[in-house]
C-alpha cells in the first residue's frame, strides 16, 4: 500500500501496550463459579431464568459466575467477555475489582 515493505503494518507498538488487555480467567474472590443446576433452588421465583448479558435462558449444565459484591448472576463466557471491557456489573453497574 504505497509504504516500505519491510515495516510492519497496523497500529503503533506504544498504542499497543497502552491498550487495556483481559483479565486473565483468575479467582479472585469477587466471583465464583458454579453450575446453574445447583443455584437453581436458590434464585427467586419460579419462572424462567436468562442472563442479561446474552438474553439465553440458564440450563443446568451452564457455568454461572456470582459476582459476589451484588450477587447478580450471568454466564461465565458472558461476564468474562463484558469484564475485560468494563469494571461494573451490568445488571447494577456496582464497581467490580478484579485485583482485590
Amino acid at each position: 500500500c504505497g509504504g516500505d515493505s519491510t515495516s510492519p503494518t497496523g497500529l503503533p507498538a506504544e498504542t499497543i501496550d497502552q491498550t487495556p488487555q483481559p483479565q486473565p480467567d483468575i479467582e479472585t474472590g469477587q466471583r465464583k463459579v458454579l453450575m446453574f443446576k445447583d443455584i437453581e433452588q436458590e434464585e427467586e421465583g419460579g419462572g424462567k431464568q436468562f442472563c442479561s448479558i446474552c438474553l439465553e435462558e440458564y440450563e443446568d449444565d451452564h457455568e454461572i459466575m456470582r459476582l459476589n459484591k451484588c450477587e447478580h448472576i450471568f454466564h461465565r463466557f458472558c461476564i468474562d467477555s463484558w469484564l475485560a471491557r468494563h469494571w461494573s456489573c451490568p445488571n447494577c453497574r456496582r464497581s467490580v475489582d478484579l485485583n482485590s
